[in-house]
């Protein structure tokens, strides 16, 4: 564990959390992680480097729809023929708030890279068109 925390602090600017995983710049939009989330990431993009599947398991209530989000954003962004994300939900409330959390991914996102949206009067930066690969969601 020590030697994670260590890595951890190496690579996430303390500032903000764009940070690098492995060779990734990653854009998570909250001031502060847990252990366990970067630990998730880093299972996430290893499945993905890998071209494989992952099984991965985490309480309730510990950020688990952020990190994947977080992370499958970044590695499109950065892997433009990376593929699509499938994102599955029992119930439409469910998906409302998954929508939400990918929002405020891409507009922290956006802001960081300093992308505008010119049309946009609510002046956040942000469009779901900004994403390079698209997203398949169902409920």
């Amino acid at each position: 564990n020590q030697s994670i925390n260590q890595s951890i602090n190496q690579s996430i600017n303390q500032s903000t959390m764009r940070f690098r995983l492995d060779d990734l710049e990653v854009f998570f939009p909250y001031e502060r992680m847990y252990l366990e989330q970067y630990q998730y990431m880093r299972s996430i993009k290893q499945a993905l480097d890998a071209e494989g599947h992952a099984l991965l398991e985490m309480p309730t209530g510990t950020g688990k729809t952020v990190c994947l989000l977080s992370l499958i954003t970044s590695y499109q962004y950065a892997n433009p023929s990376a593929g699509k994300l499938v994102y599955c939900t029992r119930t439409v409330p469910e998906m409302n708030a998954v929508m939400e959390e990918l929002g405020t991914v891409l507009a922290y996102r956006a802001k960081e890279l300093g992308c505008r949206n010119d049309d946009d009067d609510d002046d956040d930066g942000f469009t779901f068109q900004e994403s390079r690969s698209p997203f398949f969601l169902f409920f």
